[in-house]
């Protein structure tokens, strides 16, 4: 079983953060395949099934803070009985300029603390991820790296990440394909 979780922080506060970009990809994604989210209490995550090709995927988006995003991404693989290398993470990522998508597999968690959190919970980091760019404040800017991710994105942040969509999916095509 194919797992795809997506960080982001679940409360209204910071559904237009750059920290929340996972989110907001994941349900555009999600709606474009008929797909519908519940909250199940055992995973502490909402969770949406897709079937694609012959393949049932689990979609999920962790309703805890993100750094702690560990313990329900470790359930869904034990429950669903799949080895890390069945997981695929979408995050934001402050060292891409912003919009720059890459594909990473067993990378580290470079500093991240929800990768950090899933890589202690899973016991491994040979996992599948998509960082999504959203740069980082400037060097002498007062604004702390956490205040940046956790501010609101511009509408033209927004809608440059809205036009780098296809690339997201394609890579989630691609993760499917790789690891069939």
């Amino acid at each position: 079983m194919k797992c795809i979780v997506w960080l982001g922080n679940p409360w209204t506060k910071y559904t237009n953060t750059r920290h929340n970009i996972g989110f907001v990809m994941l349900d555009l994604f999600v709606e474009k395949h008929d797909g519908s989210w519940s909250y199940n209490n055992s995973f502490g995550a909402e969770i949406a099934t897709i079937q694609l090709w012959e393949e049932k995927l689990i979609f999920a988006k962790p309703q805890l803070y993100m750094n702690l995003s560990g313990w329900p991404t470790q359930q869904l693989l034990s429950y669903y009985k799949s080895c890390v290398e069945d997981l695929l993470v979408l995050h934001d990522e402050i060292d891409l300029s912003l919009g720059v998508i890459q594909y990473k597999v067993w990378w580290s968690h470079a500093w991240h603390n929800g990768l950090k959190d899933i890589i202690l919970k899973a016991g491994s980091p040979d996992f599948h991820r998509i960082r999504i760019g959203v740069g980082r404040p400037e060097k002498d800017s007062p604004i702390s790296v956490s205040d940046y991710v956790l501010g609101s994105l511009s509408k033209e942040d927004f809608q440059l990440f809205e036009q780098k969509y296809d690339i997201i999916q394609d890579m989630i095509y691609q993760f499917i394909w790789y690891t069939w």
